[in-house]
């Protein structure tokens, strides 16, 4: 921007302000969103949304995304004011390409979701909401939640009027040999709580508890301590369980007969091959078939059946949308789904009859999420949860000597489906991906936060990236980010130019090299390669020792060597690092047998190019941690030295970035939230 040197100082000062009221808006925004989704709040949101409107109306950006965020809140509640408000987006924010084309898919599909609710007489009314996540099942009247507690590791029943929560299993424990309860759910008249259960010493088992008598008693026992089993779904009759079991390689649907103990398994699927996506298996309520939802051929996820007599797979919901979260109603004629056919999550009904789906879907609610499950109430309608993850981002002075954090200031509320927050080079950025708020499927973006002026650059990633950002860097120049892919593709963006260019089964993690290029590592090859940014141009600098995979790739600032863990597995074993200039590999430490690497990663190469700071771990006699401690190892000499501590907070490295003169941190806090409804 150019500016003439007399308005200068009015030029400034106005900046300023608008970019204060920009910043304002975002955040009021995000909260309103984080009241919508996160909270069930609809009609606080819906406030929040006019006010953001009322009070911002040049932050014309964000004021189009409130008042979509508005239309979606209307819909949700089945109200016809949504229709106006999509048309209001139409009419008067044609600038606003990215929210007008979504509102017209959603008026196109409002139509006949908005008809039905009317129609229907349909209404929604929140019930309870989880801030912890929740990892478990509603029961069929509505009144009890099962949840397992991860902290003690124990099962507890929560009474949802009351939030009190009841012991299920008091044996849980981290320690050697683990103990904890999994997943569990109801029986039909909600007396009784199966769960899996897994035990260090002898491996899983299912098992029942009585809710009238407080006794236990094992069902079924795995025969391997390698292999798993957990309930799913419980028959009407309150006869069988359905199961699915398995290992790391497999998983198998089964049906247990709880009147003989017998269990009867089906069709192995491969769960490289064939992941279950929707692990919410449900029973025909005359016990004849299981529906079950995962990757079809056509590479999105559809709904298949399996007949309990035969074994036999048979496709039912064949769609280029994703199908899920199915359920059965009580008579049996008919079961529920989730889709997003429409352009958003909705919910259908389909009838059923002798194995086979008759007529078209009807759709029944707009207004849920792809994170659904349900059950249908004893009496008063559809039980359904949502989920939402959430995180805040905070920044703050670090003093690795006593591992004490000082003058902690928030500066992003609320990202939905954040990932590692991570601190530029020159320290003064900060980047981080996260899910894009108002998109219909799940797409991602990159921002790119300027300390010095507060300001946010966000660039959109786009649909299929699948990154998980655990070993997200900058280039040296501070130019460039790198991101990680779930499928060995390497993401490089070009912040300048707001570029993304994909590399494809290139490796699973990734530096940045000399000379414009990157340097990578594929899972289960443990070499090292050199990519050039602009030729594409492939070489390999390193075949290292088979049976080992490279993990947290980090260059030193003068761009002569790499320092990267080995892992055996999946557990880091040995510290090692390669001379770019001379093309020499070298093992640097190898852990004690007190010892291991501690979960963060390679924390920092500091500026004096001679050095490597990094965790480790004290352990018990039976391998259980103790504490995590910080050292500095001469990447020349090999001397290792006790560098600092790491606060009990910051143990996992998807949540903190450290500074490169590590005198600040930038972290993340998560949240979990499970929202429960009521569709009556």
């Amino acid at each position: 921007m150019k500016l003439k040197i007399v308005n200068l100082i009015f030029c400034l000062l106005t900046f300023t302000v608008v970019i204060g009221q920009s910043n304002d808006a975002d955040k009021m925004l995000n909260k309103a969103i984080y009241q919508e989704v996160v909270n069930g709040e609809l009609q606080k949101a819906i406030e929040m949304y006019e006010m953001i409107v009322k009070d911002f109306p040049n932050e014309r950006m964000v004021v189009a995304k409130a008042l979509y965020r508005n239309a979606f809140a209307n819909e949700k509640l089945g109200l016809k004011t949504a229709s106006s408000l999509y048309q209001k987006i139409i009419s008067n924010y044609a600038d606003q390409t990215e929210m007008v084309n979504l509102s017209k898919k959603r008026l196109k599909s409002l139509t006949g979701a908005l008809a039905n609710h009317a129609k229907k007489g349909l209404s929604v009314e929140k019930i309870f909401s989880f801030e912890d996540g929740l990892y478990g099942m509603m029961s069929n009247n509505g009144k009890y939640l099962t949840h397992t507690d991860w902290g003690d590791a124990n099962l507890y029943y929560i009474d949802i009027a009351t939030k009190e929560r009841f012991p299920v299993t008091t044996n849980g424990a981290w320690k050697k040999p683990m103990k904890y309860a999994d997943f569990a759910i109801w029986s039909p008249k909600d007396d009784k709580i199966a769960y899996a259960f897994y035990d260090g010493t002898s491996g899983y088992s299912l098992n029942i508890w009585d809710k009238a008598t407080k006794t236990t008693s094992a069902v079924l026992k795995v025969e391997s301590a390698a292999e798993f089993v957990w309930p799913m779904d419980w028959s009407k009759d309150g006869r069988y369980i359905v199961t699915i079991s398995g290992n790391r390689k497999s998983l198998k649907f089964g049906l247990l007969d709880l009147s003989t103990q017998k269990h009867k398994t089906f069709n192995e699927f491969n769960r490289e091959t064939h992941r279950l996506l929707d692990n919410s298996p449900s029973i025909s309520p005359d016990g004849k078939y299981i529906l079950y939802s995962t990757l079809g051929s056509n590479g999105s996820q559809d709904i298949f059946a399996i007949s309990t007599e035969s074994g036999i797979v048979k496709t039912i919901l064949y769609h280029v949308a994703n199908e899920g979260g199915q359920i059965w109603k009580k008579d049996g004629k008919s079961f529920l789904f989730v889709s997003d056919r429409s352009g958003a999550p909705a919910l259908y009904k389909h009838k059923f009859e002798k194995g086979n789906i008759i007529g078209e879907p009807e759709l029944i609610y707009q207004g849920v999420t792809k994170s659904f499950s349900a059950h249908v109430s004893n009496s008063s309608g559809l039980i359904f949860s949502n989920s939402s993850n959430y995180a805040d981002i905070y920044t703050a002075d670090v003093n690795l000597e006593n591992g004490t954090t000082s003058n902690i200031s928030e500066f992003q509320q609320q990202a939905k489906g954040l990932y590692h927050p991570v601190w530029s080079n020159t320290g003064n950025y900060i980047s981080y991906t996260s899910r894009k708020a108002n998109a219909p499927r799940e797409e991602d973006q990159l921002t790119i936060r300027e300390l010095a002026t507060g300001t946010n650059k966000i660039i959109d990633l786009g649909t299929g990236i699948e990154f998980h950002g655990m070993n997200s860097l900058w280039s040296p120049d501070d130019k460039k980010i790198a991101l990680e892919s779930q499928k060995q593709n390497i993401i490089v963006v070009d912040i300048e130019k707001e570029t993304v260019d994909v590399f494809k089964n290139i490796g699973a993690t990734v530096t940045f090299g000399p000379d414009n290029s990157i340097i990578s590592s594929k899972r289960r090859e443990p070499n090292l390669i050199k990519v050039n940014l602009e030729t594409k141009k492939q070489t390999t600098l390193f075949e290292g020792e088979a049976g080992w995979d490279y993990s947290g790739l980090k260059t030193s600032p003068d761009n002569k060597n790499i320092c990267f863990f080995e892992l055996d597995v999946t557990t880091p074993k040995r510290l090692s690092k390669f001379d770019l200039t001379t093309g020499k590999y070298e093992l640097l430490l190898e852990p004690g047998k007190d010892q291991a690497f501690a979960r963060m990663e390679l924390i920092s190469l500091p500026n004096d190019n001679d050095h490597i700071i990094f965790g480790l771990v004290q352990l018990d006699k039976d391998g259980n941690p103790l504490k995590a401690e910080l050292y500095k190892i001469n990447i020349h000499t090999k001397e290792k030295e006790k560098f600092g501590v790491v606060n009990e907070n910051f143990k996992d490295p998807r949540e903190y970035d450290f500074s490169r003169k590590l005198d600040k941190i930038v972290f993340k806090k998560a949240k979990n939230i499970d929202t429960i409804w009521l569709l009556k």
